[in-house]
């Protein structure tokens, strides 16, 4: 999810291996065009948990919208629409003040939880209460630690009083967001004094279209419909998501329809997808990437030389077609071309291993007797760190090794399950923690081009998502031009400024822009992810 989830969404986004079990649910039966009522989708990256504000990788933040609800979502245009907020807030109709500090949402009055009590501005004043609880293992919190107060004058009105002006607030609060939270309930989680370790983060109530009915640990979940969803009723009864340790495995059920829906499958498997006949195969460009993140307090990354290098060692074209299979572009930065604020006029880093050994000697590098560079004059072995599970991780690893070994740079893998490598730094995880020289990154982002989470200083893990370490005055003075103003033309030039900082001081190597690829049965109708996630209209689903 940036969060992406991350999706990771943090977010950034992990494969988590596990046993697949045989569902004991008959499947449905295809037929006349309504005769199927149960949806049965496929995932290979396990949920650590279903709690809607603490989740840290994009499979979670879309099993939360089957049955949780954001304030504002984005449709498949990736236009901002009302959700459990009855009207988008903008200038226009007073819901942004003029001073920009104060975001008001007027909030539907027909909504209620699935136990049946009415959802109120009590609601998302506790779940934001929650969210800045230090208690509680939230991943992230940027943008909410700008919020002064949140005022609910009404049950159906709230306020949010920010300290400055926040330009991110309406896609960012309580939106879809690089680090997406849900609204969670009152009447059921206000006797806890902190919610990591309770019954509701697997059993969760909430407000969308589905229901969790039960969570059979390393094999499936099942969801019920909402028959009182205030959108309506959903078209599909009954939603199942399996797991899959293996995606071979998952296109093999999607092939003999044992499964409808191979959710979030990798490039990796993109050509077996694009042969499948027995399915379509659906492409959507995401806001998110491929990088390699360096750890910048950590010498020899703390020299800016040796980050140069270690990006100009990269074969970025190559890599990218030998991994994607043409599904993916090269990336320039982090803010893809179909985002606004992509900036035009950075053109792709190419390979020139001249100069990175320049600087790596500039740098005090120098070459041992076995062509490996040596730090202060022993020989250099980089911890190297990359979500195990995922094939694509582990060729990108491989083939990344390889190439930094032109260069006499030794990279040491090291293999992590998902849960450790994205987790929360209070939960041990190993990026949020620093806990590495080089790690294997993908991200995806939110709905707002608004990437400070990543590298402004204030955002230094454990606060955010700034992992790497990153430090910078000239980026943080762009960031907040970026922020605080509500000009697009302002905007667009702050993050031109962002982008250029990241190419020029390399605390992230991308490489490729990611590609959100779904395999979905031919008679499945009205799947249409956008840019951030594919549930924000599982309501519309039909068969």
């Amino acid at each position: 999810m940036r969060a992406m989830i991350r999706i990771v969404r943090t977010i950034a986004v992990g494969v988590l291996a596990g046993v697949l079990l045989t569902c004991d649910l008959a499947p449905s039966v295809a037929g006349a065009e309504g005769t199927r009522d149960t949806l049965r989708i496929g995932v290979s990256l396990v949920p650590r948990t279903l709690n809607p504000i603490l989740g840290t990788t994009t499979v979670e933040a879309a099993l939360s919208h089957l049955f949780s609800g954001f304030l504002v979502a984005a449709n498949d245009k990736n236009q901002q629409i009302p959700e459990l907020a009855a009207v988008v807030p903008t200038r226009a109709n007073g819901g942004i003040s003029a001073d920009g500090k104060t975001i008001t949402y007027k909030l539907r009055r027909n909504v209620k939880w699935h136990d049946g009590e009415a959802f109120t501005s009590a609601d998302v004043k506790f779940t934001f209460e929650q969210v800045m609880n230090m208690k509680n293992n939230v991943i992230s919190r940027h943008g909410y630690d700008l919020i002064d107060r949140c005022d609910t004058p009404d049950p159906y009105t709230v306020a949010f009083h920010f300290r400055t002006p926040f330009a991110p607030a309406v896609n960012t609060i309580f939106g879809p967001s690089d680090s997406p939270i849900f609204i969670i309930p009152k009447h059921l989680l206000s006797k806890y004094a902190d919610l990591n370790d309770i019954a509701f983060n697997g059993q969760p109530i909430g407000t969308g279209p589905y229901k969790v009915v039960r969570w059979v640990r390393g094999e499936r979940i099942d969801l019920d419909a909402n028959d009182a969803f205030y959108l309506g009723k959903p078209k599909i009864k009954h939603i199942t998501v399996r797991f899959f340790a293996d995606e071979n495995t998952a296109i093999n059920e999607l092939r003999t329809h044992e499964i409808d829906w191979f959710h979030e499958a990798t490039v990796n498997v993109y050509p077996q997808l694009k042969a499948l006949t027995e399915a379509k195969l659906v492409v959507t460009p995401y806001n998110g990437y491929y990088g390699l993140m360096l750890q910048t307090q950590h010498a020899p990354l703390s020299d800016v030389r040796v980050r140069r290098a270690l990006s100009l060692a990269i074969d970025r074209e190559t890599l990218t077609r030998t991994l994607t299979f043409g599904a993916a572009t090269v990336a320039t930065g982090d803010l893809p071309p179909e985002l606004k604020f992509y900036a035009p006029s950075i053109a792709p880093i190419r390979q020139n291993l001249a100069e990175a050994n320049r600087l790596l000697d500039a740098a005090g590098l120098k070459r041992g007797a076995n062509g490996v560079r040596t730090f202060n004059g022993k020989p250099l072995s980089l911890d190297f760190v990359y979500e195990s599970a995922s094939a694509l991780n582990r060729r990108v690893a491989v083939q990344v090794q390889a190439q930094l070994r032109d260069v006499g740079l030794d990279l040491k893998p090291r293999a992590l399950v998902s849960t450790l490598i994205y987790g929360a730094a209070a939960a041990g995880g190993t990026l949020a923690s620093g806990q590495f020289d080089v790690g294997v990154y993908p991200w995806v982002a939110g709905l707002d081009p608004d990437n400070s989470s990543q590298f402004a200083c204030e955002n230094v893990a454990p606060k955010g998502y700034n992992e790497t370490r990153y430090c910078d005055k000239a980026m943080d003075a762009a960031q907040s031009t970026a922020l605080t103003t509500f000009d697009a033309s302002a905007r667009a030039k702050a993050y031109g400024a962002v982008e250029r900082n990241l190419v020029d001081n390399v605390p992230l190597v991308f490489l490729l822009y990611r590609v959100n690829i779904q395999g979905v049965s031919r008679d499945l109708k009205n799947v249409r992810p956008n840019a951030v996630e594919e549930t924000w209209n599982s309501y519309e689903w039909s068969f």
